[in-house]
């Protein structure tokens, strides 16, 4: 009978410890910054890779676009754009 009780309390402490630390987000995780940039720049400089190198500027560091709330700037910023060639 003591086997099957321990058996119970440990599926228990288990099923406890799987519920507690399962697939959650941490709170850092792949979030997009909902704040608004310095300054957007658009490089319009030929080159191998000609794709859209456009990119924000935030307290003097380069951050890209896509790690920004695009929906949220468009709606509560006024970004200045700068074309550089």
């Amino acid at each position: 009978m003591n086997k099957f009780l321990l058996a119970i309390l440990a599926f228990v402490i288990i099923a406890i410890l799987a519920l507690v630390t399962g697939d959650r987000e941490p709170p850092y995780a792949n979030r997009a910054i909902q704040s608004c940039p310095d300054e957007k720049i658009i490089n319009k400089m030929p080159g191998p890779g000609s794709g859209d190198s456009s990119y924000y500027i935030k307290d003097g560091v380069r951050k890209e676009i896509i790690h920004y709330d695009a929906a949220w700037v468009a709606a509560n910023c006024n970004v200045p754009v700068q074309e550089v060639y």
